[in-house]
């Protein structure tokens, strides 16, 4: 209700729900997903490949993005299973028409790794790292 009489529009929302709590209760997820897309707002699964990892529930659930855990990226340069594990969830986001988001990028090395396995988005300290928010709106103090 607050998000209806919110200045605020939901496409400018992408809620991150973890997967275990996503695992915890499928189908009360299924619908708070549902309702909130209804109002047009996007869902990421967070920390994806780290949780109880059952893909069976994956083409049922209604996310925009799947966030690969920062762990398998932080690794992508010394860990031959991390890059499939990477490479796996990206290919099975878009075969689901989705897109996935390598989390904890820290180095132009790990962007490149990710752009070669065709990893939709990434977020990290590579593109800045955390300042305080008047610093960041450019408010004087």
């Amino acid at each position: 209700e607050r998000l209806r009489r919110s200045v605020l529009r939901p496409g400018q929302l992408c809620l991150e729900i973890t997967e275990t709590n996503v695992v915890r209760d499928l189908v009360r997820a299924r619908r708070f997903i549902s309702r909130m897309r209804d109002l047009g707002c996007r869902f990421a699964l967070d920390d994806f490949g780290t949780g109880f990892c059952s893909f069976s529930y994956l083409r049922d659930l209604p996310v925009d993005y799947f966030k690969i855990d920062g762990s398998f990226v932080r690794d992508l340069a010394g860990s031959p299973l991390s890059e499939a594990v990477v490479r796996s969830i990206t290919e099975i986001a878009h075969l689901l028409q989705m897109r996935a988001v390598g989390e904890h990028v820290e180095t132009e090395e790990q962007l490149r790794r990710l752009q070669a396995l065709q990893v939709d988005y990434a977020q990290g300290y590579v593109f800045q790292r955390p300042a305080p928010i008047a610093t960041f709106f450019g408010i004087a103090p």
